[in-house]
């Protein structure tokens, strides 16, 4: 995603651990879910914002987070945002149904 995140001015920051984070799942749901939200972030953040894709793992867990300091979900829309097909009010005109969260 780093050619992707330079064309739209942001800055992608990657952090994995150094030992390989293993994961039991379907690789292609695994993949598309990741997809999905680094997708979301890079769309919907501003140019200039910071996307931040971190892999954490210890106790059996493995954590994915990806943030960005971009402007979030309204107060307003964070009950609804989570519900499918939901579309923020500013999110209407660009590309997508709804689904990817």
């Amino acid at each position: 995603y780093a050619p992707a995140a330079e064309d739209g001015g942001h800055r992608l920051d990657v952090s994995v651990p150094v030992l390989p984070a293993w994961v039991l799942g379907e690789a292609g749901l695994l993949q598309q879910a990741m997809a999905d939200l680094i997708e979301n972030a890079l769309r919907h953040t501003p140019a200039g914002s910071r996307v931040a894709i971190t892999v954490t793992s210890g106790a059996g867990v493995v954590r994915l987070t990806v943030a960005d300091d971009g402007p979030g979900i309204p107060s307003g829309e964070r009950s609804q945002a989570l519900r499918r097909f939901y579309r923020l009010e500013r999110s209407r005109t660009t590309e997508g149904n709804g689904l990817g969260l």
